[in-house]
């Protein structure tokens, strides 16, 4: 059986084009930020971050990975994911050991702290709703 991320990069490729170095978020700049949130990533969240962090194809085309430098946590959850309107976030819940395993992800439709609706305003223009 194939490595997860050896598929992963077979798909990727066949649907959008090599993965290349550029891709991927460096190691150190992982690292500063794991050290400001005092915490390690997941390893499945830092391996994706490592490989295709950067890929806006693959992370920005309709929902949003959260950039790996604006990651927060919100309760006691790690949140990474977002919808596409800012309404919904995934996150990982970091006061369990799973959080070291890659552990459940815990989905909210509560908005985050401002740093995540800093993620709303990026990706959701602005509209007028009309009630009749």
């Amino acid at each position: 059986m194939k490595h997860y991320w050896q598929t992963y990069k077979e798909t990727v490729e066949r649907l959008f084009g090599p993965l290349t170095l550029k891709d991927g978020i460096p190691e150190e700049d992982i690292i500063e930020v794991e050290k400001h949130l005092g915490f390690r990533f997941p390893q499945v969240l830092r391996d994706f971050y490592l490989l295709a962090g950067e890929r806006s194809d693959l992370n920005d085309s309709h929902d949003h990975l959260i950039d790996y430098d604006e990651l927060v946590v919100e309760g006691n959850t790690l949140v990474f994911y977002a919808d596409n309107q800012g309404v919904v976030f995934w996150g990982i819940p970091i006061n369990t050991s799973l959080f070291k395993n890659n552990g459940p992800r815990q989905t909210t439709t509560k908005m985050p702290t401002k740093a995540l609706k800093n993620q709303r305003q990026k990706r959701v223009p602005k509209a007028k709703i009309a009630i009749e």
